[in-house]
């Protein structure tokens, strides 16, 4: 019965898509049953009753709460959420039951997270059809919603296989709606066919009404969009190489604008970056050739036996070109180098975090020889299968660092044993020899952003533009992710979709270190989008632990003994006050051990690593700093425990 409870749990979750539920493990201790309250009201309490049962063992459940709007409480032993919401917006709130380490469970807990949306007054609701000129309905066109009046909310939903669509719980307000057809029949727009966002008809929803709108979509010019790709694909030598594949990935249109100097194709597209758009094979003279619509593309050639290269001849998908075809275009060509001899794989699934569901994403390898040492700029790349899975092969011995580039709504995220992380700092290097690593599965985080505004700009290293480098807006008051792009050539960088508010950015990228932006303040007038622009200077990454030179405000000692058997002692020190989380991990990456895990004064630590029951074989220790009021950094080294 309980494993049922399970499982309707997950369903019900999965079914709301403004709720996701997450549990430890495969074989959760703890799950939370309860469905949360996603509408209030200004100035009128908010009650929301967090139910929790045990699964496994017996223990006494705790709430807390993780993320939630100032004000917001939770009785930590009922569950009970009380809030009086003090103005109208959306807010996300995550929500940990758990269930003590002392009991026979040996602990667990279980996150539930959800948009709330706090509204002025009670909700309307919107709905209508979409068709074609010629009458017939329209299926799986996706349609936003803008607020004008207060910019604090955003809807979006998609019309059903009868071309009907529905916004249940409008908040009352004027707003202008977006509409983009997921086919190439049809243009996207604004109501009422307009291109042009000053020509949009705003949509005044009063409260606990029922409005009707219907869309009527405009034909795409599909007479004068296609246009002629061709190239060469040659190895190193100059020879050509037949049944060579050329890789053809849509990129988001960020540098393209409508009329009004409006670019909202990046947001139009937020879900398409990187998709795979064809794979075409060279002919015996190594040509080939691809017909394609008016857009940007990211190239990829590769053949058996030689390294991938993308889009003018760069070594990953990060710092790859972005070809905008605006006619027929000849001479996009490739030129493969030989495989390195190499023989290590590491292999895993990309999914929605704290999910089953796979993601689509572009995986990508970032070579080091010891646990902190530089990059070497040996990087491998792969794409997931349908089902989330990926390899990297032929890969170097040393240790790699995976980063998960995803498409769709989602954040690239670093592997760590946690099951994924935005901060480089906080990655984990997977240990490479030359068997299989399997299992190195990454959750990427979800990319909430939802408004009409953006942040642009470039990034620079020395004064010069620095492309492929993850650019990450958060929330000034809350410090949580919630979009994100990479800097393309040339360094530039745009992120769209967000709400008015105050931001940081961070930028980050394997052997830089990583940056963040003084505040950045976004405003919206008229009901127009508004940019703000901002250049980020990163700087090289300081030398490894191995080459002496540890990060300023801590340092991690070896392990004294080592080899070891039974036990050994990690020493650190830690020049400022802070946050200090210590594990330890096998040769396949996962943890095996919590050593510290806690708030610490500045001073010198030393701590036991008892290894009872575990085979001999190299184990690494991870030392995280989080500086009050800083940001977090990382070491890790390794220990040999002999039997």
């Amino acid at each position: 019965m309980k494993r049922l409870v399970v499982l309707l749990s997950w369903v019900l979750a999965l079914l709301l898509g403004s709720t996701r539920l997450v549990v430890a493990d495969d074989d959760p201790t703890i799950v939370i049953i309860s469905q949360p309250v996603t509408l209030a009201q200004v100035h009128q309490p908010y009650e929301y009753e967090v139910e929790a049962i045990v699964v496994r063992g017996q223990g006494v459940i705790t709430f807390e709460l993780r993320d939630a709007p100032v004000g917001m409480t939770i009785d930590p032993l009922t569950g009970l959420i009380r809030w009086l919401p003090p103005l109208p917006e959306s807010f996300r709130v995550k929500i940990r039951a758990s269930i003590d380490d002392d009991s026979p469970t040996h602990g667990g807990h279980a996150d539930q997270e959800y948009t709330l949306f706090v509204l002025n007054g009670q909700p309307a609701a919107l709905r209508g059809t979409v068709r074609a000129l010629n009458g017939s309905l329209v299926a799986n066109v996706r349609l936003r919603l803008f607020e004008i009046t207060s910019s604090h909310f955003v809807f979006s939903t998609l019309s059903d296989a009868f071309g009907r669509y529905l916004f249940p719980s409008v908040n009352p307000g004027t707003y202008l709606l977006r509409v983009q057809p997921r086919d190439n029949l049809f243009a996207d727009q604004w109501y009422d066919r307009a291109q042009r966002i000053e020509d949009a008809t705003p949509i005044v929803v009063p409260e606990s009404a029922t409005l009707t709108i219907n869309v009527t979509l405009l034909a795409r010019d599909t007479l004068s969009d296609r246009f002629r790709l061709s190239g060469t694909v040659r190895d190193s030598a100059g020879s050509p190489l037949r049944h060579a594949a050329v890789v053809i990935f849509r990129a988001r249109q960020h540098d393209d604008r409508d009329n009004s100097g409006f670019n909202f194709e990046g947001l139009d597209d937020h879900d398409r970056d990187q998709r795979l758009e064809t794979v075409v094979f060279t002919d015996s003279a190594g040509r080939y050739r691809a017909l394609l619509r008016s857009r940007r593309y990211v190239l990829m050639a590769f053949k058996s036996g030689f390294e991938r290269q993308f889009g003018d001849h760069k070594a990953s998908i990060l710092e790859a070109d972005r070809l905008r075809l605006i006619s027929d275009t000849s001479g996009i060509d490739f030129d493969l180098q030989r495989a390195a001899a190499a023989t290590g794989s590491i292999a895993g699934t990309i999914t929605a975090a704290g999910t089953p569901t796979p993601v689509t994403a572009h995986v990508l390898g970032f070579h080091r020889s010891s646990p902190n040492g530089r990059f070497t700029g040996f990087i491998r790349h792969t794409t997931t299968d349908s089902l989330g899975r990926y390899t990297l092969a032929a890969l170097r011995s040393g240790f790699s660092i995976v980063l998960a580039i995803p498409q769709g709504d989602f954040l690239p995220t670093f592997y760590d044993t946690s099951g994924g992380t935005v901060p480089l700092a906080n990655a984990f290097p997977v240990p490479v020899g030359s068997s299989a690593v399997i299992g190195i599965d990454i959750g990427v985080q979800p990319d909430t952003i939802s408004g009409m505004n953006r942040v642009r700009g470039t990034v620079l290293y020395n004064g010069q533009p620095l492309a492929g480098v993850p650019v990450y807006a958060g929330a000034q008051n809350t410090q949580r992710i919630l979009g994100a792009a990479v800097s393309e050539r040339y360094g530039r960088y745009v992120i769209v979709g967000l709400h008015p508010g105050t931001y940081r950015l961070q930028a980050t990228k394997p052997g830089f270190t990583s940056t963040t932006t003084s505040p950045l303040a976004l405003l919206q007038q008229g009901g127009l989008p508004g940019t703000v622009t901002q250049t980020i200077t990163l700087v090289a990454s300081p030398l490894s632990v191995e080459e002496s030179n540890l990060p300023t405000e801590f340092s991690l000692s070896q392990n004294f003994p080592n080899p070891f058997n039974p036990s050994t002692r990690i020493s650190f020190v830690v020049r400022r006050a802070g946050f200090v989380s210590l594990k330890v991990f096998d040769v396949a990456g996962r943890e095996v051990g919590t050593l510290m895990n806690g708030a610490v004064r500045a001073g010198s630590y030393d701590v036991e690593f008892r290894a009872e029951g575990r085979a001999s074989g190299t184990h690494f220790y991870r030392l995280t700093f989080t500086p009050t009021g800083g940001h977090a950094s990382s070491s890790v080294r390794k220990m040999l425990l002999l039997r």
